[in-house]
């Protein structure tokens, strides 16, 4: 869909003559990364050399290695949607890479998830040993990486105390005309509440709840969000079965082809382009 927008858009320049040849697209797109952690989620930003992250995947498959392939010396910030160990345990491998000055972290945000316990001491005692700024973030709160596109957390509401996926951060970005949700691990009665909330919600592209579990992405969700894309981070072989294949019988009516709904063990790492007001569309 947007790849034909796309399209359209380069033959009316070409036809009408009323834009120089590459006028349009001389400012870069915002890359958005959905990297393969295996089970896990990750998501990383890229914007004319600079860099963000959407939670940090498991520990023990080589993150910062990840991190150095794509060229990450530094990142403006870093969010952990909850404190779920395939969400947030790469950090756990930042402490060589700070120290050995191949790593800047210059803000670290989190949700106030109140499942405490060994990734999150281990992700306090971190911030700590390094001075590390950072904050809770909370529904209604921005986050600002690169301009002419609106980073708003969606999920967990301020002044109600919620443990793990029901704690997860919601991520809404937008320009003029494209819409991403990333609903890291969120359930279902919180993708209630959630509509209760945001009665409007739509979105273009949809990063499936819960790497595509049942316990997340009802009808009534997909359905009143009508993505046109969806894509799932899950790892090949996972013992949990994911995603589940009601799951993926939804998404496949919503987006109407399953083409659409992209899968990063079948795929590995997905690379979307976003150009400002203009479109997306997977490289």
């Amino acid at each position: 869909m947007h790849s034909i927008l796309f399209t359209l858009i380069l033959l009316l320049c070409s036809a009408l003559l009323s834009c120089e040849e590459g006028s349009f697209l001389e400012e870069k797109p915002l890359k958005v990364h959905f990297l393969d952690v295996g089970q896990g989620l990750s998501v990383l930003f890229e914007y004319e050399g600079r860099f963000a992250l959407w939670d940090t995947g498991p520990d023990s498959i080589g993150f910062v290695d990840t991190l150095k392939h794509y060229g990450v010396d530094s990142l403006d910030w870093v969010v952990l949607s909850h404190w779920h160990r395939d969400h947030v345990g790469g950090f756990l491998e930042f402490p060589s890479a700070i120290k050995n000055h191949e790593l800047i972290v210059k803000k670290v945000f989190f949700t106030n998830d109140t499942a405490y316990g060994f990734v999150s001491d281990s992700v306090f005692s971190i911030l700590d040993e390094f001075g590390l700024n950072n904050d809770t973030i909370y529904r209604g709160d921005s986050l600002f990486f690169a301009s002419g596109w609106l980073f708003q957390i969606l999920w967990p509401p301020k002044g109600v105390n919620l443990g793990g996926n029901a704690s997860s951060g919601v991520l809404f970005i937008r320009d003029s005309l494209s819409k991403m949700l990333l609903m890291s691990d969120l359930e279902t009665p919180q993708e209630d509440a959630l509509l209760s909330l945001s009665p409007s919600l739509k979105t273009d592209l949809l990063q499936v709840g819960h790497h595509g579990s049942l316990n997340s992405n009802s009808m009534r969700f997909l359905s009143q969000i009508l993505p046109s894309e969806a894509i799932i981070s899950v790892g090949e072989g996972n013992s949990y079965h994911h995603p589940a294949s009601g799951t993926l019988s939804k998404l496949y009516l919503i987006v109407g082809d399953s083409s659409y709904v992209h899968r990063t063990d079948l795929e590995g790492s997905l690379i979307w382009l976003w150009n400002k007001n203009i479109g997306f569309w997977i490289q």
